[in-house]
């Protein structure tokens, strides 16, 4: 009986950790997009050639943004 429980405790830990993993390289992924998107608008082709920091932190906050309005709207919006 220990031993089961013990197994059952050690997968739901894993699959937290899995679920936690994957919403977090979800968001990192959507901040990149996001970023590259922003650029190709801006004729540029990396996050170096922006001069200019407040559009350096303009382009960044928009991009936490996007990474997580879309997960948070996946999530039922809470």
């Amino acid at each position: 009986m220990r031993k089961v429980l013990d197994s059952n405790i050690f997968q739901v830990a894993t699959l937290m950790k899995l679920s936690k993993w994957s919403e977090m390289m979800t968001r990192m992924a959507i901040f990149e997009r996001s970023i590259q998107n922003q650029l190709k608008v801006l004729g540029l082709k990396s996050i170096d050639e922006v001069s200019d920091q407040n559009s350096k932190d303009d382009i960044y906050y928009s991009a936490v943004a996007s990474a997580r309005g879309i997960m948070d709207f996946n999530q039922g919006g809470k």
